[in-house]
């Protein structure tokens, strides 16, 4: 028998979050459900979901105070959900370290392919494989990255983004192909997620004697710094 997928909700609402318990489970979802932060945090102490639906807007703990003690310990995937005015919040959550965002009201059919898409790309089937560029080192089988030997510590989104640019080395790829091969949908110009993921993944591999360099109007591409 196939093991579910295991999702938590973080949501406030508890006529929505019921409904879209009840839709996941109905699209084969395991579902564990919390209605404020605190008990969202408390849930993720003894429990390892496989993503996390987080509702911004919340009394006492919004998600972004949420989402912060997350990423203290972990690197669970985290989709927020947010409404339609909460440009600020996106980046803010971004920053933080979420995954992805849906802008409410969303369709649950929408939903449900978010978080399959981000399961696949966080459920890739183990490998032995190594990449190296300079001091960066990438180790598939753990899912680590280091540079000059200690651990960075990436979202599952921001390591996605960072292996598919490591084995493609001084290459440009499109926005489009990270869009679809990372993000894991299609790419929309309006469609700021990609560009803060990589501001995010420049920040926390500052260290490494790579780039991550922009072409503008087309993509990105890593590239290795010489004489440093």
């Amino acid at each position: 028998m196939v093991e579910k997928n295991h999702v938590l909700v973080i949501e406030d609402d508890l006529d929505a979050c019921e409904l879209l318990a009840e839709y996941l489970d109905f699209e084969g979802f395991k579902v564990d459900t919390a209605s404020s932060g605190v008990e969202g945090l408390n849930f993720l102490e003894k429990n390892q979901p496989d993503i996390v639906l987080l509702d911004i807007m919340m009394p006492q703990m919004n998600g972004l105070d949420v989402l912060k003690h997350i990423r203290i310990d972990s690197d669970v995937p985290v989709l927020m959900l947010t409404a339609k005015h909460e440009d600020m919040t996106k980046v803010m959550g971004f920053e933080l370290g979420a995954d992805d965002y849906l802008t409410k009201p969303y369709n649950p059919v929408e939903l449900s392919a978010r978080i399959k898409a981000i399961l696949r790309r966080t459920s890739k089937a183990v490998t032995k494989s190594n990449a190296h560029l300079a001091n960066l080192e990438l180790i598939q089988a753990r899912r680590e990255v280091k540079v000059d030997g200690e651990t960075v510590s990436l979202t599952a989104t921001e390591y996605d983004l960072l292996e598919y640019l490591l084995f493609r080395p001084a290459q440009v790829v499109s926005k489009e192909e990270l869009f679809q091969n990372v993000i894991g949908r299609k790419y929309e110009s309006y469609d700021r997620t990609l560009d803060m993921h990589v501001s995010n993944l420049r920040k926390k591999i500052d260290a490494a004697n790579v780039k991550l360099a922009t072409c503008r109007g087309v993509g990105y591409e890593l590239i290795e710094l010489k004489n440093v």
